[in-house]
């Protein structure tokens, strides 16, 4: 099976290759001319990008203190730094700044990348715990101290900051029952935290792990977005999160930060195209077998791409049926001559149809459900129902109210009472009407879902995310993405299509 579906994967890359060239061919040869005209060699300091485009994390230390330290400076603010590096690499930003051992563990592997001689600031890092939570911090600096004097954390230093690319998480004995230690992390960042052979591995994550160990609890990890870790803590969705988060006063404001296990530089890195040309000796279509290889066949990533495919469809599939039922339940309450349902009604869809579902996902895992212990692709289904529900609704009540009333009336003049009227006359016909509707809906649904990795679910989109995080490539992890959404949301029409003709004839 494992054999059949590489075979598929290479004709798959072949495809894509073709189009790859297609698309190169028909790119604008001035594309390094839309960035700004700056000499890479001249800039040896930060100083010398004052009124540049630089390019940090959301939610990192440095954007606070370039905001202060360069006014006149453009910052520009990423999730992941894959997407920093690749910005920087196609010259939408002229420099970018970045954790020092995850910027010196891809330096060699990306040509024409260039670090500064001189850090533009240094900070210690520790692990954060929600404010309630003091005795685990206490416990974790008690751990700290423990192994650092019995040499345990000079052996996880050099396993990681040093041997970074070769190295694995050693067996470390952990109970299987238990309340388990929730941590909170982020996987694009190595070599503290990032995935490796479909594991979670890194510094950072054999930290918790020992942890774990030393206070005798299972462990389990949950892996969304950098801006999202403090907020799953302070809002008790998890117990600590460790994913190299410097110490500052205005975070220490809302969380509780562990002694420093580490010191950290921030670096500034800029690129030079023609140091890049000149490294490039590999020819076109040779790069990208490798890039394909890279990306979709070492270390089997396409059974990382496939176990988020799965989540996306259980989520699409729930949610959808859910939200139909749920929306079925808002029509009728809409329809009725209940006035307080009616206007409760009434406001469920303003309220759901007008905030973004972005913003609805992130107050349902951080308020709602903070602290509960329901799992986040739970709290995804519900979401998803909660706004595809104010949608189908709208789409059953149209339908309904376009069938004329004169066919209920007769309906109920032959013997028919209300209840059959509906279900054997307007019915069929408010069916036929709205499943083009309804189909548009699901396909959107579908789309929507790829939202889901800033609360810790591991869909195909946060996939293809880590996959570019460890290669720096975009072109095959984001096409094959697409590509299978696109399948995704084909196979649940066609489904549609295939139980609609049923309810038609039937």
């Amino acid at each position: 099976m494992k054999n059949r579906i590489e075979m598929i994967l290479r004709e798959f890359g072949s495809a894509c290759l073709v189009l790859l060239a297609l698309l190169v061919g028909c790119q604008r040869s001035d594309d390094a001319a839309s960035s700004h005209d700056y000499a890479e060699k001249e800039i040896e300091t930060i100083e010398h990008l004052s009124h540049s485009r630089v390019v940090v994390g959301t939610g990192s230390v440095y954007e606070h203190r370039l905001e202060k330290d360069f006014p006149q400076m453009t910052i520009m603010r990423m999730e992941t730094e894959t997407d920093m590096l690749q910005s920087l690499v196609t010259r939408k930003c002229d420099a970018l700044i970045m954790d020092g051992p995850s910027m010196m563990y891809h330096a060699n592997s990306i040509k024409g990348i260039r670090v500064l001689e001189k850090p533009y600031m240094t900070a210690e890092v520790g692990a954060i715990f929600n404010k309630n939570n003091a005795q685990l911090r206490s416990s974790f600096n008690e751990f700290l101290s423990e192994i650092r004097s019995n040499g345990i954390y000079d052996q996880i230093y050099d396993r990681w900051l040093v041997n970074g690319h070769t190295s694995q998480i050693p067996e470390i004995a952990l109970p299987a029952e238990g309340e388990p230690l929730k941590v909170s992390l982020s996987s694009t960042l190595p070599p503290m935290v990032f995935i490796k052979n479909g594991s979670v591995v890194g510094m950072d994550v054999e930290l918790a792990m020992r942890f774990a160990q030393y206070i005798n609890r299972p462990i389990e990890f949950y892996d969304m977005n950098f801006s999202g870790i403090v907020p799953s803590v302070v809002g008790g969705s998890c117990d600590m999160a460790i994913s190299c988060i410097y110490k500052s006063e205005e975070r220490a404001t809302v969380i509780d930060f562990s002694d420093t296990y580490f010191v950290c530089d921030g670096l500034v890195v800029v690129y030079d195209a023609e140091q890049a040309m000149a490294a490039s000796d590999t020819r076109f279509v040779e790069s990208l077998k490798t890039s394909f290889r890279r990306n979709i066949i070492d270390e089997d990533r396409y059974m990382l791409i496939l176990d988020g495919l799965k989540t996306t469809a259980w989520i699409s599939l729930f949610a959808a049926l859910l939200g139909t039922l749920l929306g079925g339940a808002i029509c009728w309450m809409k329809m009725c001559r209940i006035k307080f349902l009616e206007a409760f009604a009434s406001i469920y869809i303003s309220i759901v149809r007008g905030t973004p579902v972005l913003v609805l996902l992130m107050i349902m895992f951080y308020v709602v459900f903070a602290g509960s212990g329901v799992s986040a692709v739970v709290i995804s289904i519900i979401t998803f129902a909660i706004n595809f529900s104010a949608y189908v609704s709208e789409m059953f009540r149209s339908s309904i109210e376009s069938i004329d009333r004169g066919q209920t009336e007769a309906g109920v003049s032959l013997g028919f009472t209300q209840v059959q009227t509906f279900v054997y006359i307007v019915m069929p016909q408010a069916f036929k009407q709205v499943l083009p509707v309804y189909k548009g809906e699901m396909i959107s649904l579908v789309k929507m879902t790829s939202i889901v990795g800033y609360i810790a679910v591991q869909d195909v989109t946060k996939m293809g995310d880590i996959i570019r995080s460890r290669t720096f490539d975009a072109f095959f992890p984001l096409i094959v993405v697409a590509v299978l959404y696109f399948i995704l949301a084909w196979v649940f029409s066609l489904v549609l299509d295939v139980i609609g003709k049923k309810m038609i004839k039937g």
